[in-house]
């Protein structure tokens, strides 16, 4: 058979087609899965690149973040951006309260069941892998089957308890050897976190924050380090307490002046020791208010304290315990003991004197020793009157000394108020009347019980707030009396129409020789006493004195209104004035 070369030709090239198809088909095949390959490769590099970018921001972004919570916060803000998960729960050792902080983020809503797993996971991770401190504090809680506090971020967990965790891991909050507590990851979803990618990128970003909690509680550390040596040095007493009122820190001013252990116990033990004050009441306000509550007088034997009780803050301003603060003022009143035995001797010495110049000077003004002319006339009434004065004045210091001491005596019998408070406002009649300004006494309608009060002592209080109000207030003014009954005390008034009281001037008052810059512009003369004497008397005998000030505004005034006038109101309890031996 003879075989042209034209067929030879035709056959030979179409396997050379066949064989460049192959060839062509094989190649796009190679460059297609080269493709896909550059496409997962590319996708790797940009996965990688972002969770770079990720790790460098969150880096930067703990850099100067001083607060736990925080630092935990944008943890987890990543952390919900780049992983796939249904629950991340951390756990971290706090050093100073000695309590684990617990922060659980929620992607997804889970049951009650899987937070208790997500719990009992991360505190045998901190039992088993911590250093001994804070293991044995975590094995402590697992032996008593206690619970930590979890403060939940994101979704609410369910109630039906149907999503389990089904894929999970634990990795160390830490910095070499020393745990700080531990991160657990976990999800409802079955085989996740198989590669170690994932798990490596979340361990880097916990080295991050690491090193960051590590800082913080470092330099957390560091302050309460400065600040313990600081109060251990204080010659006061300091007692620090936490929410559940547990004595976390006495120094050894503290112990000396109570006696008690420097840790270890409650502060309800201090109640016992300070019975003339109440402790208790002030820790609680000063807690709830979040304001220093101060007191002076406490007394330990023979020993006189001024305490202040002050609410405790972290960094977000929560109140988290309490500070007492005990001076030792028993030198203070020492001193103050013996200035008031100085100015009882000098004001026996002086009385003696004082009284017999106005003895002589009433017997030259009624003529015993001859006619006078009116000049002298004048110059012995000036005497009189400054005598007089000084005689009153003398007398105040007494009482003063007397009632600060304990030496005044309160001798209460029955007496009818409503004739008592008339029967000072007759007494005042002329001399305010003089000054061109009424006195008006609003009585109850029904006349009260008699009431037994020391008249002497409490004449004393009314009249120098009647003689105050009058004083002090313009011409054709009024001052005007209450007397009320308030359930088991008699509550009584004084209101005046006068300059009122300035408010840097309030808080001293009733201070001793203390008189209010407008009081001086408008009256020169004053010791500044009466008030303070007052004062003591009703506290003495089981009453109060206080007022109020402004009372009244001026209309008319540009910018505002100008307040003026003040009220001030005592209380006698209806069982009376409490007796008291001593002299008078």
């Amino acid at each position: 058979m003879v075989i042209k070369n034209e067929d030879m030709a035709c056959g030979t090239s179409g396997v050379l087609e066949k064989k460049t198809d192959f060839a062509v088909a094989n190649l796009q095949k190679e460059l297609d899965e080269t493709k896909i390959k550059l496409t997962i490769s590319n996708n790797l590099l940009q996965k990688r690149r972002y969770e770079l970018e990720a790790l460098k921001s969150l880096s930067d972004e703990l850099t100067d973040i001083i607060d736990l919570e925080q630092a935990v916060d944008i943890v987890n803000r990543y952390l919900w951006e780049i992983l796939d998960y249904s629950v991340a729960a951390y756990m971290i050792f706090d050093p100073t309260d000695k309590v684990f902080d617990c922060r659980v983020y929620l992607k997804e809503s889970v049951s009650e069941r899987y937070l208790d797993v997500a719990e009992h996971e991360l505190m045998v991770y901190i039992a088993l892998n911590a250093q001994s401190g804070v293991s044995a504090f975590a094995k402590d809680i697992i032996d008593k089957n206690e619970r930590v506090t979890m403060k939940k971020f994101g979704l609410s967990e369910k109630v039906d308890g149907s999503v389990q965790p089904k894929s999970g891991f634990i990795i160390s909050l830490g910095i070499g050897d020393k745990t700080l507590g531990a991160l657990y990851i976990s999800s409802s979803k079955d085989n996740l976190y198989t590669t170690d990618g994932e798990q490596e990128l979340v361990r880097t970003m916990a080295s991050i924050a690491s090193i960051s909690i590590a800082r913080l509680q470092e330099m957390i550390n560091s302050q309460h380090s400065m600040n313990e040596s600081l109060v251990e040095s204080l010659n006061n007493g300091v007692i620090m307490f936490d929410a559940e009122q547990r004595v976390i820190l006495m120094n050894p001013a503290a112990q000396k002046m109570t006696g008690l252990m420097r840790e270890g116990y409650s502060v309800t033990e201090l109640y016992s020791l300070f019975p003339n004050i109440k402790l208790k009441d002030m820790i609680e306000k000063s807690i709830k208010t979040g304001k220093v509550m101060h007191i002076e007088g406490a007394q330990v034997s023979r020993f006189f304290y001024e305490i202040y009780v002050s609410p405790v803050r972290d960094f977000k301003k929560r109140i988290i315990g309490g500070s007492i603060i005990i001076h030792d003022v028993t030198h203070l009143k020492e001193v103050d003991r013996m200035k008031t035995d100085f100015v009882s001797v000098a004001s026996h010495q002086l009385r003696t004197p004082l009284t017999a110049i106005n003895w002589y000077t009433e017997m030259l003004q009624s003529g015993d020793a001859g006619d006078l002319n009116q000049k002298q006339r004048d110059f012995l009434a000036e005497i009189y009157k400054g005598g007089v004065r000084m005689v009153q004045l003398v007398n105040d210091l007494l009482n003063v000394s007397r009632l600060e001491t304990g030496r005044l005596k309160i001798d209460p019998k029955l007496t009818d108020l409503v004739e008592f408070i008339e029967d000072v406002i007759h007494e005042l009649e002329v001399w305010s009347k003089g000054r061109k300004c009424g006195v008006i006494f609003q009585k109850p309608k029904k006349n009260p019980s008699k009431i037994a009060i020391d008249s002497v002592l409490m004449r004393q209080v009314i009249h120098n707030l009647i003689t105050n109000a009058v004083r002090y207030s313009p011409a054709n003014g009024e001052v005007v009396i209450n007397l009320l009954e308030k359930g088991e005390k008699y509550l009584v008034s004084v209101a005046d129409q006068g300059i009122g009281i300035p408010k840097d001037a309030q808080g001293k008052i009733f201070q001793k020789f203390f008189r209010a810059d407008n009081a001086r512009a408008v009256e020169g003369e004053g010791s500044g006493i009466g008030l303070y004497i007052a004062k003591m008397i009703m506290e003495a005998s089981a009453g109060r004195l206080w007022f109020v000030s402004p009372t009244l505004k001026k209309k008319g005034i540009k910018g505002g209104a100008e307040g003026y006038g003040t009220t001030f109101y005592v209380t006698i309890p209806k069982h009376g004035m409490a007796a008291h031996e001593g002299e008078r």
